[in-house]
């Protein structure tokens, strides 16, 4: 099996062209006819990915995050980028990114955790490209918001931000990681509450201000579930696949 192949596997569950226009994913470093023997399947192409890539044998990493979003002007071992570029290209390892095709795909990110919370998808919103849509838009049959979060931070493990204005908890739109920028779209569609991660002070009180809630789960605790699905999916293709559980960068203080 080459690198194309697993582009090729990976791109029949979460097409590449379906991406957002400024995002970054697809093939960042390889060769596409090289072959492939193991393929590690990871959040964060990292340098913990990058040692476990080693130590089990593979020759590629699959990887939600984009190795690098800008252009590097050069690449040495004096910057933390370059230094990282440097070691996958010795190592000789291919870099493949699926970044918000795979939030966006049928079965993707955003699909997972609606499942996982409880949700029952209704519609989408936040197109991207060639038809793709980001968000998910769904009602749900819990009590009250308070029952949602609680579930919520046991199915994710996570400790839930957020900031209700109003008393209407019907129609949820979801957007894993970093949705925010989605909060007018979500609001446009209709949606009374925004789930979502990395929400920010300022990001707060716009949505208070037009009268739409915000729960804020974690970047990471949003995204994280969907390593082994799609180790599944490519192993499901023929593919030898280790799963690298990514360390939550953040770490919440405890008494």
């Amino acid at each position: 099996m080459k690198v194309q192949d697993i582009y090729d596997i990976t791109d029949a569950f979460a097409p590449f062209n379906i991406a957002m226009e400024e995002d970054n994913s697809g093939l960042l470093i390889g060769r596409r006819d090289r072959e492939v023997g193991r393929v590690l399947v990871t959040l964060d192409a990292d340098a913990s990915a990058l040692r476990h890539a080693k130590e089990a044998g593979c020759s590629m990493i699959v990887s939600h995050h984009p190795f690098f979003f800008r252009g590097e002007s050069a690449v040495t071992d004096g910057t933390p980028q370059g230094e990282k570029i440097l070691r996958a290209v010795e190592q000789g390892v291919a870099i493949l990114c699926a970044h918000t095709n795979l939030d966006s795909c049928e079965g993707g990110i955003n699909d997972v955790l609606g499942e996982t919370l409880g949700l029952r998808r209704t519609g989408k919103f936040l197109p991207t490209q060639n038809g793709g849509m980001l968000g998910r838009l769904g009602s749900h049959s819990f009590e009250s918001r308070e029952a949602f979060l609680a579930h919520a931070a046991k199915a994710l493990g996570t400790r839930p931000r957020y900031r209700f204005t109003h008393g209407v908890f019907q129609k949820i739109a979801w957007v894993s990681g970093s949705g925010t920028f989605a909060m007018r779209e979500a609001f446009a569609a209709g949606a009374d509450t925004l789930v979502t991660g990395d929400v920010k002070y300022s990001a707060f009180m716009e949505a208070a201000e037009m009268g739409l809630d915000l729960i804020d789960l974690g970047h990471f605790e949003t995204e994280q579930i969907i390593v082994p699905v799609l180790a599944n999916h490519l192993r499901n293709n023929g593919v030898a696949v280790e799963e690298h559980i990514t360390r939550n960068p953040v770490t919440l203080w405890e008494k």
